[in-house]
């Protein structure tokens, strides 16, 4: 009998706790609070809604996030293509802040409609999310490239060729000569753990390639050039008139920091600094530390 009062006793604590855990956690839950909340802002150039964009436009965006109840601690865009039931994640960010202003550039690809997302999450899970569509106006025409042939860039180790180029001046630099225009610098070839590479200053450059003297790494201007390898046939490259294949072929959100284990006949779209959209081929690559390529650039103009 006492241990019948005993057990009784017990029983009787065990269900008052998880009485008190459930009423604190419905509590919990119901004082979660608001949800963070944002605008787009329609500055000058920025886009505030939904709209008719020509394929290949410069989107540019400001967003104005404040936090509800609890700091923001995401922030991402997908995008949603309808007609072809796709989707993808185009910009993701993890923050901590109660507010911020956030502006991003992104291309309008050549799809017909576009839905994009852009959701902000909070601490607790809470989010808030706004669809804008984007239809592609077929009013507009593309826009012409401009073509550069026979760039011949060496590895770190070729006394011949160097190995830094700048796209608006068809300028090859070396190490030093590079380090002084920094803010120009669109292409960085080189041999490394990925054999011939193509990148860029803000790339995540292997250490000990370059002399530390005037290394990459460490320069105040890193520009970020992002490369798409493609499926294109030489005849596909020549027959290029216009920016509509590179804007068909380039994603942001596939484009890498680097071009890896380069060799002859290779064709990627890619986006230099300047938010230009381009193609390039490589007629001829040999080598390792003293290795070169030579190859062709078809590239949007400056004044696109």
């Amino acid at each position: 009998m006492i241990f019948f009062d005993m057990f009784s006793g017990a029983y009787r604590i065990l269900l008052l706790m998880v009485l008190i855990l459930f009423v604190m956690s419905c509590r919990k839950e119901f004082e979660k609070g608001d949800p963070p909340t944002f605008e787009l802002i329609q500055d000058s150039g920025f886009i505030g809604g939904s709209a008719s964009i020509p394929a290949g436009s410069l989107m540019k965006f400001k967003v104005h996030a404040r936090q509800g109840s609890e700091k923001i601690t995401n922030f991402y865009i997908e995008v949603r293509d309808p007609v072809a039931g796709s989707s993808y994640r185009l910009f993701d960010s993890a923050i901590f802040a109660s507010e911020f202003i956030w502006t991003g550039s992104f291309y309008k690809s050549a799809a017909e409609i576009e839905n994009w997302i852009f959701t902000l999450r909070d601490r607790v899970g809470q989010g808030n999310s706004s669809v804008f569509h984007f239809t592609t106006d077929t009013n507009s025409s593309y826009q012409p490239l401009t073509n550069i042939a026979g760039i011949v860039l060496g590895a770190q180790e070729n006394t011949m060729f160097d190995g830094f180029y700048t796209i608006d001046d068809n300028i090859v630099y070396d190490g030093p000569q590079a380090m002084e225009n920094q803010a120009f610098i669109d292409l960085i070839f080189y041999y490394g753990e990925d054999a011939l590479t193509m990148a860029s200053p803000g790339a995540n450059i292997e250490e000990g390639i370059f002399d530390e003297s005037f290394s990459p790494v460490n320069w105040e201007i890193r520009n970020t050039t992002r490369y798409i390898k493609t499926s294109l046939t030489q005849e596909d490259f020549n027959q290029t008139v216009n920016d509509s294949l590179m804007i068909a072929l380039y994603i942001d959100a596939d484009g890498k920091r680097k071009a890896k284990n380069l060799s002859v006949g290779d064709i990627y779209v890619f986006k230099n600094r300047q938010n230009r959209l381009g193609l390039f081929r490589i007629s001829a690559a040999s080598g390792t530390l003293d290795g070169m390529a030579k190859f062709d650039i078809k590239i949007q103009e400056a004044n696109h």
